[in-house]
């Protein structure tokens, strides 16, 4: 598992590989002992975590907060049996996909009412146009 320590700090990302990799020096890898806790459910635990901490005032650093390795040894994690951590996972997963869908549905509807939008514009601006130059003819007309 990969997760952000410096700068933008608490990106996740379990990685499933066994090819060597470089890190960036903002970036820890966690490697959990698997035979106790899922790496789903820990990415999970630690994104919930994360999102809780005071990073202005709870995190080391300057400028540019550091999460550091200590930081992350110390978070307390609380454990389920793996059978109930992946059930938590599916569980969470399918919620999130849930969401996904909301988001793509709003996307689509958003895009819709912004060329509902746009053609109304379109519609009225040509009307009001037509009507300036039917009262123009009419002046020149009646002249």
């Amino acid at each position: 598992m990969l997760i952000t320590k410096s700068g933008t700090i608490g990106r996740l990302a379990v990685v499933d590989v066994e090819k060597e990799f470089s890190l960036f020096v903002s970036v820890a890898l966690i490697k959990p002992c698997k035979a106790i806790v899922f790496p789903k459910y820990l990415a999970y635990v630690l994104e919930d975590y994360i999102s809780k901490i005071d990073i202005a005032n709870s995190i080391k650093g300057g400028l540019v907060k550091n999460f550091h390795l200590e930081d992350i040894r110390e978070s307390v994690i609380t454990l389920c049996t793996m059978e109930e951590q992946k059930k938590m996972v599916d569980e969470i997963e399918s919620l999130f996909s849930v969401i996904d869908k909301l988001e793509q549905t709003i996307d689509v509807s958003l895009g819709k009412t912004e060329k509902l939008r746009k053609s109304i514009l379109n519609m009225h601006l040509k009307e009001t146009c037509k009507l300036k130059r039917c009262y123009e003819q009419s002046e020149t007309v009646g002249r």
